[in-house]
């Protein structure tokens, strides 16, 4: 096995045994990818480039995966990125459809010269899936798809592929920069950032995106002076078109000198929409989550800023428990105001519920060892409990055991008290991370996509795939 960053899916069953570390009984096991790297992962400064790996299931149990890719071969194929290797110009986007054997029904790789992000994925029910994310591409399959202003700045994207893995339609959103003159005569330019990070299926047919921009022209008019760097929620149709495009800010903080940007979102029982993202000073952020309509920022029923501690942070999930309860994760590096457990070591996953009718911490834990512990993504099981899934470095505390330099951690949370139900660890002598997690429809199983860069042989040979 090449060692390389390379996408991994498993289907594994867990047996319910009560705290404890669970041996996993894997369905199957695939490692997809070409001769360079798949599924990497960019955090963000606000923003350049940023990657995640996402998955949905659909109600054949059919399941897509969106990833980057540097591969021009092997299961990826031939790709529209340059000719440069493992640079943040040269990323595309892949995606991958499998059915629940495991069996691949088809990929895609899209992409253009420039960078190209997906960030979101979300299965439309008829064989297809809708992909969103940002791109720098103005050529390839990006080619007359309505990029705003140049390649060097970002817009958001919506790729929309049919039941055979083709591309109905690209649309970008977002806005060219603005240019003037400053009061001392010197040509200035401002806004054009824009980028979508998650999208999902809402209750009337459609869809919403959510992200971030800087912008106050194109999709993103009229001008509003007190938006400046700020979450995005744009609601579209299932043809790609624009039914709405708002910036919302949190009004506590200004937004001349915080950078906002939305990572994930719910629909609310109400039709409204909870968002969870971040605020950006320098280089620190707290967690921030808002409930609105989407449509108007006068109107956000509540937004709140969670943690503000020192040191570095990041939210990352954002799931419904239920009508009223909404659960959020996310990674801290230090104890803060909103946090009432110290932390163990290095990054801890935090995981906080808060109440649907004003944002209320209703109760949170803090999951870790003494090394670094960090969630990629969360789940409402059936059962109402919660599944967190990341990678850790610890070998101790809630990450007891492990296999290699890094490993793939599954954590579920009881829905009554956050505390553990079971912990599991996949993993062999080099690096794995789970990024993606979702329950197969009869509750009995889990899926998940990550990577492996190394080694997982003794995985494998341990649940004898």
């Amino acid at each position: 096995m090449k060692n390389k960053l390379t996408i991994l899916i498993i289907a594994i069953l867990l047996p319910f045994i009560a705290n404890s570390q669970t041996t996993a009984n894997a369905k199957w096991t695939k490692v997809l990818g070409g001769t360079s790297t798949e599924s990497p992962n960019y955090g963000n400064a606000r923003v350049k480039v940023m990657t995640k790996t996402s998955m949905a299931i659909d109600d054949q149990e059919n399941l897509f995966i969106a990833t980057g890719t540097y591969s021009n071969d092997g299961d990826v194929g031939q790709r529209t990125g340059n000719t440069e290797i493992d640079t943040l110009a040269d990323m595309d986007c892949w995606v991958i459809k499998m059915n629940s054997s495991g069996d691949t029904l088809w990929t895609k790789v899209f992409g253009g010269t420039k960078a190209d992000s997906p960030l979101g994925i979300v299965a439309d029910n008829k064989g297809g899936c809708l992909v969103a994310g940002l791109t720098y591409s103005d050529d390839g399959d990006f080619l007359n798809t309505n990029h705003h202003g140049t390649n060097e700045i970002e817009d958001g994207f919506v790729a929309i592929l049919d039941s055979n893995g083709e591309i109905s339609k690209i649309k970008q959103y977002g806005s060219k920069a603005n240019t003037g003159v400053d009061e001392d005569g010197e040509s200035v330019t401002s806004g054009g950032y824009d980028g979508l990070t998650a999208i999902i299926a809402t209750s009337d047919g459609n869809y919403m995106c959510v992200g971030y921009s800087n912008s106050y022209a194109d999709d993103l008019k009229p001008l509003d002076e007190t938006q400046f760097w700020a979450g995005w929620f744009l609601k579209i149709n299932t043809n790609g078109t624009k039914l709405s495009s708002k910036k919302i800010s949190h009004d506590v903080r200004s937004p001349e000198d915080y950078r906002m940007i939305l990572y994930d979102v719910v629909e609310a029982e109400d039709g409204k929409f909870v968002a969870l993202g971040d605020l950006m000073l320098t280089m620190n952020t707290t967690y921030w989550i808002v409930k609105t309509d989407g449509v108007d920022n006068t109107k956000k029923e509540w937004s709140y800023e969670y943690y503000d501690g020192s040191g570095m942070q990041q939210p990352v999930a954002l799931t419904k428990k239920n009508k009223d309860t909404y659960a959020v994760t996310g990674w801290v590096s230090n104890k803060g105001a909103d946090q009432t457990t110290p932390v163990y070591g290095g990054a801890d996953t935090w995981v906080f519920e808060v109440d649907d009718s004003d944002g209320t911490i209703l109760k949170q834990n803090l999951f870790g060892g003494t090394a670094g512990d960090i969630p990629y993504d969360m789940i409402t099981l059936k059962n109402e409990n919660l599944l967190v899934a990341g990678y850790t470095f610890s070998f101790d505390g809630y990450a007891n055991g492990g296999y290699g330099q890094t490993d793939m951690w599954l954590l579920e949370l009881s829905k009554n008290t956050l505390d553990t139900v079971r912990m599991h660890k996949i993993g062999g002598a080099g690096l794995e991370r789970a990024y993606a997690v979702t329950e197969s429809k009869d509750g009995k199983a889990f899926y998940i996509a990550g990577y492996i860069a190394g080694y997982l042989v003794d995985y494998l040979k341990r649940v004898k795939v």
